[in-house]
């Protein structure tokens, strides 16, 4: 399989099963830190390397989302939560398309993705969710703890 067939067919995985609904039972049973950092890993104790094609990609994730994450609680309307899921998945897409790291550190941005496409999901289901935001937040808080991205502005904190 070539590479780029192999980076769409992850892609398709990591959106099915990111965007998949939750049983309810299991929505509340899990640790949010517990889950989203389950295959969060340094690089022997540093950051992981970046490349121009990420720094870009979750720098748009990041402008497009801060609006939201300082928004009071349901403020968000439905076409501005759809808007804001569209433009995660796009630049989720630029990722995939234009970014070249390692296999290692791609495992830990494929969590974070897991992370963003869920909760953009989520906010696209309902935008007052428990889960949308916070998870998109977690994602680009995380982002800086394990990728190296000079100038990257810390996420502003979630409005709730």
């Amino acid at each position: 399989m070539t590479a780029p067939a192999a980076a769409l067919l992850t892609l398709a995985m990591v959106v099915t099963t990111a965007t998949m609904p939750v049983p309810a039972h299991a929505q509340h049973d899990h640790e949010h830190d517990a889950h989203a950092t389950a295959g969060l890993v340094l690089n022997d104790g540093a950051r992981w390397s970046t490349d121009e094609p990420l720094r870009t990609g979750m720098q748009r994730i990041r402008e497009v989302a801060a609006p939201a994450l300082t928004a009071e609680p349901g403020a968000l309307s439905q076409k501005d939560a759809a808007a804001l899921a569209t433009a995660i998945r796009e630049q989720v897409a630029y990722l995939v398309a234009n970014c070249h790291l390692e296999p290692k550190a791609d495992a830990v941005l494929h969590v974070l993705i897991a992370e963003l496409l869920g909760g953009a999901g989520e906010l696209e289901r309902d935008p007052a969710s428990a889960d949308g935001l916070p998870r998109i937040a977690h994602a680009l808080q995380q982002y800086p703890e394990f990728f190296e991205h000079p100038g990257w502005k810390p996420v502003p904190a979630l409005h709730q």
